[in-house]
């Protein structure tokens, strides 16, 4: 080995590089995903930025299920890129043959640009594979263009060799608008692969060999997986198919603002109207009022509907020929801000059972107490997946119109089949939650997959990535930077520091002259003659946090009347309470700059004014309270030091982030961030934003 400094001698840093980058035997792969043939199975995305489409590296495990099929043409596709209307002759493709050979290959018009067929065989039905295929057309000899490796060897006995033309762009691979399939390429029903899968890895930018993936295990002499710790580039992916870790893809959610009027629509083709499945995560904002999850509207007289109801429980209806045909309404009530719920609606009227034909679940349990339950009669029709249009966040009949107001992602709708939730989450064995896991199964008539990830434009927000490309279009839904931006990171995982479930102010603790809205995000406050304060849904024990604020509207501008703290308990609405009027609240007057505890005021800063930004950083390890206006922190702080806090030695304690008004005679309206959309600012370093993952 040659020493990598200039020394010529190892240091301690670069030997434990050298440890953490040596491909090791990887001890944490514990799942892999069947695929079925017989149920047409399949994963599938769409890409969203052009990279490269010279050089890329696919790296899968694989175990056969059906081999030596009878059918000629029969191919157990691994991985295919194609246009975004997928066609026959237009594929870069990695495959087992009918044969049972391999094939990589790229065409485009029906034209082989890249085309290797092994003389080797795959057929052991008891063997794991590792498969790897390196590409890279800027090379200058053209072998050296695409290599493929099994199980750590490269394969160099081909029967058909044909290498793409020096600096080739591989045809969909790395194109935006183009989509990635893994288990078919969508032509016919020979296609789909019938196996396992595992550790998947797509490396855009490099061609890379086996040793990044794979190792040959000292004891046993068996090729077996390490953990990649490279970089994936722009387009890259690692699919473990674990099911924790599937969770982890879990990255964005749409916010749906009542006041705007938000919802998506679409008119769905003809599908069946008997059959079918719908699989929602919502976390609720606006409680207490009519709010459609999903509906479905021929005319009047034939509608359905599945919605929170003002009493916070859920109600399936569907009305046919103007009769109500279904009509159940939970027991229990849903009414947390800061939970994130998975709804699953199974309906299937062939049933004999009528309990079972329509099963509703909640957090994987299904729900038996109802306060009314009327079920369809059985092989019934109803509206849903019927060429009629179809809502997701109103109910498009009557008058309200009952506009959902909340969070919604990873919605998923099956056509013709009735599934269990089993198949769209699971029990986390660490923490007992239930968390998402990625669907894996078909589709059907109609199917779609709403993940609210591609933020490009509100007409890609509601794009479908099923692989069925039933789009869905969004209406009153803002990507303006700000208050409105309804892209939101707030999300029913641990995913990531910047995508978890989110802070928001909690509805349950409002006094009367106080509404919230868009989610609980917005803070509205009249004239009353008391003043209120209102938490945040998560509290601080430890850790350093930071969020923003603005006040929109003021009736006292150019200055506004909004406090901005936090408390140490659940403040008590209309008894006028602000942050910082009693012993357990600490708080910022915008109005004048002034910081108040025990309801004694110190002058502090400058006054805010509409649509400034102030920002709170509260270091709850140390008991420091900082506030500053659009990235000047107040009275020379400087939260990196910990100088010039606002309140110091705050006691160890549970605090919540508080919100409230500074005159009884004003009124303001203002919006608050704790990370769910990007902050306006820059957190100070070693300041996070408020969600669980950071907790």
């Amino acid at each position: 080995v040659t020493p990598s400094s200039a020394s010529g001698v190892w240091t301690l840093e670069e030997q434990f590089q050298n440890a953490n980058t040596w491909p090791t035997v990887a001890t944490n792969l514990n799942d892999s995903v069947r695929l079925r043939q017989s149920a047409s199975a399949y994963l599938s995305r769409t890409v969203t930025t052009t990279s490269s489409q010279t050089t890329w590296t696919w790296s899968g495990w694989v175990k056969r299920g059906q081999i030596s099929p009878s059918t000629v043409g029969y191919q157990n596709v691994l991985f295919a890129a194609m246009g975004s209307t997928p066609t026959k002759d237009n594929w870069t493709k990695i495959s087992f043959l009918y044969d049972d050979t391999m094939r990589i290959g790229a065409r485009t018009g029906g034209t082989d640009y890249l085309a290797l067929v092994t003389t080797q065989v795959f057929r052991d039905p008891s063997a794991w594979y590792h498969v790897v295929v390196a590409i890279d057309t800027t090379q200058p000899t053209a072998a050296n263009r695409a290599k493929l490796y099994i199980n750590g060897v490269q394969v160099t006995a081909f029967n058909t060799a044909t290498y793409p033309s020096q600096n080739y762009s591989m045809p969909y691979v790395n194109a935006s608008g183009s989509k990635l399939f893994i288990g078919t390429y969508l032509d016919n029903v020979y296609e789909y692969l019938d196996g396992y899968l595992a550790d998947i890895n797509f490396v855009d930018g490099q061609a890379l060999d086996p040793s990044y993936f794979g190792a040959t295990n000292p004891n046993t002499g068996v090729w077996q997986p390490a953990q990649y710790r490279g970089t994936y580039g722009t387009n890259g992916f690692h699919l473990p198919m674990d099911q924790a870790q599937l969770a982890a893809s879990f990255s964005n959610s749409l916010r749906l603002r009542s006041s705007s009027s938000a919802y998506l629509n679409k008119t769905f083709g003809s599908g069946n109207q008997k059959t079918w499945t719908w699989s929602d995560w919502v976390k609720r904002g606006t409680l207490g009022s009519d709010s459609a999850l999903f509906s479905a509207y021929q005319d009047d007289n034939n509608r359905f509907c599945l919605k929170f109801r003002s009493d916070n429980t859920v109600e399936i209806e569907s009305v046919i020929g103007g009769s109500q045909t279904i009509l159940i309404r939970t027991s229990q009530v849903f009414r947390d801000p800061a939970a994130w719920y998975h709804i699953t609606l199974a309906f299937d009227t062939t049933q004999a059972t009528d309990t079972n034909r329509v099963q509703l679940y909640v957090n994987g349990t299904q729900v038996t107490a109802f306060s009314t339950a009327t079920y369809p009669s059985q092989n019934s029709s109803h509206t849903v997946n019927g060429a009629y249009s179809h809502n997701i966040g109103r109910q498009n009949y009557s008058s309200p119109l009952a506009y959902f107001d909340g969070y919604r992602t990873n919605i998923n709708f099956i056509g013709g089949l009735q599934l269990t939730p089993n198949l769209f989450g699971t029990t986390d064995a660490t923490t007992g939650a239930w968390v998402p896991v990625t669907y894996a199964g078909s589709y059907g008539t109609n199917g779609f997959f709403l993940p609210f990830t591609n933020a490009t434009s509100t007409t890609t927000l509601g794009y479908d990535f099923s692989g069925m490309s039933n789009n869905w279009t969004c209406n009153n839904i803002s990507l303006t930077a700000g208050g409105t931006y309804d892209s939101m990171t707030d999300v029913p995982t641990l995913t990531s520091a910047t995508a978890a479930n989110y802070c928001v102010i909690n509805p349950l603790n409002m006094g009367t002259d106080a509404t919230l809205s868009a989610a609980n995000l917005t803070i509205a406050y009249g004239t009353a003659t008391t003043r209120s304060a209102m938490q945040g849904t998560l509290g601080i024990t430890s850790g350093k946090y930071y969020w923003e604020a603005v006040c929109t509207t003021s009736s006292v501008s150019p200055t506004v009347n909004m406090f901005m703290g936090i408390a140490n308990r659940v403040m008590p609405s209309d008894v006028g309470s602000y942050p910082g009027n009693t012993a357990y609240g600490w708080g910022f007057n915008a109005n004048g700059g002034d910081i108040y505890h025990s309801g004694s005021s110190t002058l502090y800063g400058s006054p805010a004014a509409v649509n400034d930004i102030i920002q709170v950083a509260f270091d709850a390890d140390n008991g420091n309270l900082y506030f500053g206006i659009n990235n000047v922190w107040q009275n020379s702080g400087n939260p990196l030091t910990g100088t010039n806090p606002a309140f110091s030695g705050l006691p160890s304690d549970t605090y919540f982030p508080s919100v409230g008004d500074g005159s009884a005679t004003s009124s303001y309206t203002g919006s608050v961030n704790f990370g769910q959309r990007p902050f306006t600012y820059t957190p100070p370093t070693g300041y996070v934003a408020l969600n669980t993952y950071n907790m």
